[in-house]
């Protein structure tokens, strides 16, 4: 069974789009607080390394002061035929 992986932080991203690289497969999950604005900058970096949205929300059940947002991206390259199952903790 493959490892269960948590979302990345987008600010850890932010600092050193690398960590990216060393992520498994061709889906990778960021994770942010608001304003969202280190979440914002971090797709403008990441998307001219070859990442792409493939679908974003937001959890509003988690801090009764604030919202997360989970943005999961693809890379493009690395996505195969297979699909990839779904490597996230719950």
């Amino acid at each position: 069974m493959a490892r269960k992986r948590k979302a990345l932080s987008a600010k850890d991203v932010a600092k050193d789009p690398s960590l990216l690289d060393t992520e498994p497969g061709s889906f990778v999950l960021l994770r942010d607080t608001e304003p969202f604005e280190t979440m914002v900058s971090t797709l403008d970096l990441i998307a001219a390394r070859g990442w792409r949205v493939a679908g974003m929300s937001t959890n509003l059940t988690k801090m009764q002061s604030g919202i997360e947002m989970y943005v999961l991206v693809q890379h493009e390259v690395r996505a195969t035929a297979e699909g990839n199952p779904w490597p996230y903790e719950a």
